[in-house]
Order: C-alpha cells, then structure tokens, then sequence
C-alpha cells in the first residue's frame, strides 16, 4: 500500500471481504487490505492520463474520470456499478468484463426511459436500493435505474439540484449529499 500511488481517487466503497475498491483518474483500483496489494482491475494503463470511452476486457476498458461506484454484494459474482462521470454513463465491471448498462457515452443530458436512449450530466454517486435499483446522483439530480426493467426515471421527493454523494446506514436508509444540505430518504 505504501507504495502505490494515486491520482483523484474520488469513489470508495468495500465488497463482503473488506477489499476497498477506489475510482482513480481513469481506472478502477483495489486493495486487499490483509496483504497490503494494490492493483488496477479496470481501465487501459496505456495512454492512461487521456482517458476515453470503450467497453469490453477490464484491463482494456478506458474510462474518463469515474466518481462513484459501488459493489452489489447480494451478487454471487460481485458485480461493480461505476458512474464513469465524463463518459456520462453507468457501466459494470463483471467477470473481468466492462458493459456501459446506462447513458449514452459522451453525450450528456437529462433524459429518462429506456437505458440505452437515457441520458446524464457528469453522474458521480451511486447506491442500490432496498428493490435491487440502482440510484444515481448526477447534477439533474438523483434518478434511479431499474436494472430489471431497465428503464430510467426520475427519484421522487428529492430537489432537482446536482447529488454529489450517496450512503446508507445499516437499516437501509439512504443519504443524499446535494449542494448545501443532506437529506434523507
């Protein structure tokens, strides 16, 4: 750990085996806190102060700026939801392979529907929900992706104003970190 180097960590969250997994420039990393190793399971090292937008084997993955992420560790193969923030879209990382499941790269709106025609401006959080949706905080707001159905909607009862930050306790309430306040829902 000690001699690994970062640049922009900004997400952070743990899998079921206390593993941290960070969001960095443009890569996705891990530490394995027992032994102390730290490696980059998704982006392309090559070219890697760029960034861009590809989809496919996690080490040739290219992604620009991710925020936040998150680990589904109800799912045997411990899929990782990321917000890839300049690519304004929602992509996973599962059995070494990196799928864009929401958004459309590089374009970035306000859209819902459908997840291949929805649309983000620069997402940066993500929780899932009691339901099994994903919740995404992107500067429209929060707005939820029902992995199911996939279809994209707006989050009820919360401001339309940017989500920077989501968290959860341990009895499923959820926090929304918006621009000057937290909230509850």
């Amino acid at each position: 750990i000690n001699d690994a180097q970062f640049c922009y960590p900004w997400g952070i969250t743990m899998d079921k085996n206390d593993n941290l997994y960070i969001t960095d420039s443009h890569h996705i990393r891990k530490i394995n806190i027992s032994s102390g190793i730290v490696e980059t399971i998704a982006g392309s090292t090559t070219g890697y102060r760029k960034g861009g937008y590809n989809d496919g084997k996690a080490k040739n993955a290219i992604f620009s700026y991710p925020a936040g992420l998150i680990i589904d560790n109800n799912d045997d193969d411990g899929t990782i939801y990321v917000a890839d923030c300049q690519n304004q879209c929602i992509r996973t990382i599962k059995n070494g392979i990196v799928s864009t499941i929401a958004g459309i790269p590089k374009r970035y709106g306000n859209e819902d529907g459908p997840t291949n025609e929805a649309m983000f401006r620069n997402p940066h959080a993500l929780i899932l929900n009691d339901d099994g949706n994903l919740l995404v905080g992107d500067e429209n707001g929060l707005r939820k992706v029902n992995l199911n159905q996939k279809i994209v909607s707006p989050s009820q009862g919360i401001p339309k104003e940017p989500i920077f930050s989501l968290t959860r306790d341990n009895f499923g309430s959820i926090y929304v970190g918006c621009n000057y306040s937290i909230l509850l829902l």
